[in-house]
């Protein structure tokens, strides 16, 4: 299994994918999914796509976000910038 990186442009939207959130948390979509469904956070779906919204993720699952945060700014600090 290949080492899991986050994707390098992160940017804050309404939506995201469980796919991409999960990149961001390094975490795997099965995972993110299963603790986002036990924080009674709502997903959508836009086609095969699950989605939550960021509203629902801040007030649902706040500590997952922050993680998501968190781990965003120290990759950027070891990548200098």
């Amino acid at each position: 299994m290949g080492k899991k990186h986050a994707p390098k442009r992160f940017s804050v939207k309404a939506s995201y994918s469980v796919a991409e959130l999960a990149k961001w948390a390094g975490m795997s979509r099965c995972v993110t999914l299963t603790l986002l469904k036990s924080e009674g956070v709502t997903f959508a779906r836009r086609g095969r796509v699950i989605v939550v919204y960021l509203a629902d993720v801040r007030r649902n699952a706040p500590d997952l976000w922050q993680s998501v945060l968190d781990r965003h700014h120290l990759i950027r600090l070891a990548e200098g910038r």
